[in-house]
């Protein structure tokens, strides 16, 4: 699928090929990149000024072609209950986008899961949840895809997104708060800008830059399947959100018009390969594991590494199910979600004993959106149950957020979405209704940038500005947005990635690494544990000297002087000490 090129002036120092292509010209080394963008991302660094020890032609080059960010934020809306923070980025060229950071366990969410609810013995009701927060990032302004019930893919592609201007989103939302997971759920089809994501991913994850684990990282996409059929070799380990909204072709192409260039067996045939891919290289890494830990005299591999995960026993892409254990306070109860009795589990159906999609290791998140008289039918939702059982799939039910599209959908009521979700467990089927935050503030719709443009355009209007009404029309909004990591706790076993070294464990503890030490920084196999808390970050424009940050040019100078004087005084006393009598 053909994509566009954004010609920027000055271009974003962030970008990895732009900015080792000038180098390359110029004859300067890559490390001197890498050590670039560890001391503006880890060490606080504002200005590539202040970073010591980079060749002059790095300056002078830096200075004349590249800011360190070519976007701004132009307004950040916080919700009510202070668990999102949607900002609006004005790009370059005064487009707009959003981004979204949704915040989990610092806050008692309004609209809270009943799933991840228990009682104390008190009686109180209590929320589990890990302290952490989630970055829905855009990787496009706007999309071709042309959903029918999303405002962006209405009105087509605007520009692709380059892989500098994508990882901008991340740093700016760093500067409010310290980002531990990134979702591809914004505006834009992440795989139609596929070059750019895989770039922006692959800095994401490099220990030497922004350095988030590949497994807190989620590309959705409605299903590009020539280029879902190669994410998990250009992006190992990181998930997969996949935009169904339909089980059958014909129903799928009158809510998906992408999908008569694709087929839904096609699709389906990719997710598999997707996982299998994954699971494979779980399974490699496992072994690598061990086998490091077993010549060390280390720790051994967890309990439950048995020998279906050994490699004369293939395990293969099935999923059966799901029952949670119930011995384990961690993990989200089967009756939420479809497993367990008395909730039209597996078990209970008379179908094979279920297991923990947990402990099988790589699923993929199918996104559903539910449109009232479209797509919430019984018979549809036992087709999508027959379409989905035996795969390692969680289903998210999404109910149909209304937005200015030209259609006339409506959301269903909260009967239709019971018994859609009812009917579909009955299949064995993990299925979840989505948690929607920062609603009073719609960033579960980007109304954002719509309706602030709206405004701007009907001042316009009124005074005949129908220029500036055209470009308020043509900036567009994203995807609902979620996180769905309280629902499904993973216990992926700890194992080095295969492709990089992993994130260190504290985030601050990065400032203390030595640069020569950049590639051979040891995985952390406590890295799912560590979190970071939800701690306010500085205020944009304001930085702290961090350690190893060089002194100022004036110091400089006074320390050279000083050393000039005292080399001169033991050249003289050396002089007349060695000179005769």
């Amino acid at each position: 699928m053909a994509t566009r090129r954004r010609v920027l002036d000055p271009l974003p120092l962030f970008d990895e090929d732009l900015v080792l292509d000038e180098f390359a010209q110029l004859g300067i080394k890559p490390q001197h990149a890498f050590t670039m963008w560890r001391h503006l991302l880890q060490r606080d660094v504002s200005s590539v000024r202040d970073i010591p020890n980079l060749p002059k032609a790095a300056y002078e080059l830096i200075d004349k072609h590249f800011e360190v960010t070519t976007s701004r934020v132009v307004k950040k809306t916080v919700s009510s209950d202070g668990s999102t923070t949607k900002m609006m980025v004005e790009l370059q060229d005064g487009r707009l986008i959003e981004s979204v950071i949704m915040r989990y366990g610092a806050v008692q969410l309004a609209g809270f899961p009943q799933q991840m609810q228990r009682k104390a013995k008190t009686g109180d009701v209590q929320f589990r949840s890990k302290e952490r927060a989630t970055l829905c990032i855009s990787s496009q302004v706007g999309c071709q895809m042309g959903c029918t019930f999303c405002a962006t893919g209405t009105m087509g592609l605007v520009d692709n997104l380059t892989a500098g201007e994508i990882l901008e989103q991340l740093y700016h939302a760093n500067k409010i708060e310290q980002i531990r997971n990134v979702v591809f759920m914004g505006m834009g089809e992440p795989l139609d800008n596929y070059d750019a994501v895989i770039a922006a991913i692959r800095a994401m994850t490099d220990v030497r830059r922004f350095s988030l684990s590949p497994k807190h990282i989620s590309v959705s996409t409605v299903g590009v399947a020539p280029r879902l059929e190669t994410l998990a070799h250009d992006a190992p380990g990181v998930s997969l959100a996949l935009s169904l909204h339909a089980p059958t072709q014909d129903l799928r192409g009158e809510i998906v018009p992408s999908a008569k260039a694709w087929h839904i067996d096609r699709i389906m045939d990719a997710m598999d390969a997707f996982i299998r891919v994954q699971r494979e290289r779980d399974r490699a890494d496992r072994r690598k594991f061990r086998k490091g830990a077993g010549k060390r005299g280390g720790r051994k591999a967890p309990a439950g590494a048995d020998a279906a995960s050994a490699p004369d026993s293939p395990q293969p892409v099935r999923f059966v199910g799901e029952a949670a254990r119930e011995d384990d306070d961690d993990d989200v109860s089967g009756r939420a979600f479809g497993g367990g009795s008395g909730s039209g589990s597996a078990m209970s159906s008379g179908r094979e004993s279920t297991i923990s999609l947990a402990s099988q290791g790589s699923y993929v998140l199918v996104e559903y959106v539910l449109i009232a008289g479209i797509n919430d039918a019984v018979e549809v939702a036992h087709k999508l149950g027959e379409l989905l059982i035996g795969r390692p799939v969680l289903l998210n039910v999404i109910p149909y957020n209304p937005t200015e599209v030209p259609y006339d959908y409506r959301p269903p009521s909260q009967e239709a979405t019971d018994l859609f979700v009812k009917t579909v467990r009955e299949h064995g089927v993990w299925t979840m209704l989505r948690q929607e935050l920062g609603q009073d503030i719609d960033s579960a719709c980007g109304q954002l940038v719509v309706s602030s443009l709206k405004k701007k355009a009907k001042t316009a209007a009124a005074a005949g500005g129908a220029q500036a009404k055209s470009e308020a029309a043509s900036t567009l909004k994203p995807k609902p947005l979620a996180d769905i990591e309280d629902a499904v706790p993973l216990r992926r076993r700890r194992t080095p990635m295969a492709t990089q070294p992993a994130a260190p464990r504290h985030r601050d503890d990065r400032r203390f690494q030595d640069d020569s030490a950049d590639d051979d920084v040891d995985d952390d196999d406590d890295v799912d544990n560590a979190e970071t808390s939800t701690a306010k970050g500085k205020p944009q424009g304001k930085t702290d000297q961090a350690l190893g940050s060089s002194p100022p040019a004036w110091l400089k100078a006074v320390h050279a002087a000083m050393v000039v004087v005292v080399l001169y005084l033991f050249a003289r006393i050396a002089t007349k000490l060695l000179s005769p009598q």
